[in-house]
């Protein structure tokens, strides 16, 4: 059974969201249930995007996570390089979360206010097939790599406890380096339906 999450705004910022024609937005307050009201707010007329603000925003996302996901993964192998292995882990998780956020953008215009990459990967692989096998977490050893990275963006930061070895980040790399090669492979061809 899929997991339900919340997604919680001010209404303000959900009324300046459809204002824009904010693509998530709107189809919550087109598609929504709405469960309970005190009748003191409203939701702003709803504006659809055209094509080409979408078409646009989905190039504008994708350019600059999947950038920016590019950089921290050079960062991540240059800090493992230096045997720098938390400062590597973090920009690793970096890397990994910036993927999946392309990802989400290009799919949904959306992506929560959150560096939880578990939750991240199991939205993005509700969007498209080909990634429920990235960060696999089938096999204990998976699991546990994965709870590296995932904690990577804290702990590998704050907590003086936290340990990863440069053999966990080589069996890691990989793993988000292909996430990568699968996002950019997928948000490509989903541009190509927009346009």
């Amino acid at each position: 059974m899929p997991s339900v999450s919340l997604v919680v705004h001010d209404y303000k910022y959900v009324n300046d969201q459809l204002k824009h024609g904010q693509y998530f937005f709107s189809d919550v307050a087109n598609e929504g249930v709405l469960l309970y009201t005190s009748g003191a707010y409203t939701l702003a007329a709803k504006r659809a995007p055209t094509k080409e603000q979408r078409l646009a925003q989905a190039k504008r996302d994708f350019e600059h996570r999947f950038t920016s996901a590019g950089r921290f993964f050079t960062i991540h192998e240059e800090n493992l390089a230096r045997d720098w292995l938390n400062e590597s882990a973090f920009a690793l998780h970096q890397a990994a979360e910036r993927y999946l956020g392309a990802m989400l953008l290009v799919f949904t215009a959306y992506m929560p206010a959150t560096h939880n990459l578990e939750k991240l990967a199991d939205r993005a692989a509700g969007l498209h097939p080909d990634l429920r096998a990235m960060l696999p977490r089938v096999l204990p050893e998976d699991e546990r790599l994965f709870e590296l990275l995932k904690k990577a963006y804290v702990d590998a930061r704050y907590n003086t406890n936290y340990r990863i070895t440069a053999e966990e980040l080589a069996a890691l790399g990989p793993r988000v380096r292909e996430l990568g090669d699968v996002v950019e492979q997928v948000c490509q061809e989903k541009i190509a339906t927009l346009g």
